[in-house]
């Protein structure tokens, strides 16, 4: 039964980092993509600066997500 636990164990923190990696590389790829944009025009902000947003948003949930499974299993791992 140990064996299996560290084998998902293992798999486990493998895809939290890779999900963190991910969010992380998505995020400085938004903030090139966002400083070629042009600048805000009269006040209107235009709808790639919404959606860059919300993406970035994304990009921030999905490192978090991936560190705070990988910290679970940690301390999962840690209890037996």
């Amino acid at each position: 039964m140990l064996e299996l636990f560290n084998g998902s164990l293992v798999i486990g923190l493998l895809v939290s980092v890779s999900a963190s990696l991910i969010g992380f590389l998505l995020r400085k790829g938004l903030e090139i993509t966002k400083n070629r944009l042009p600048q805000k025009p009269d006040g209107v902000w235009p709808t790639s600066y919404f959606l860059i947003n919300l993406v970035s948003i994304l990009c921030w949930v999905l490192i978090g997500l991936g560190l705070f499974v990988g910290l679970i299993l940690v301390i999962e791992y840690i209890q037996y």
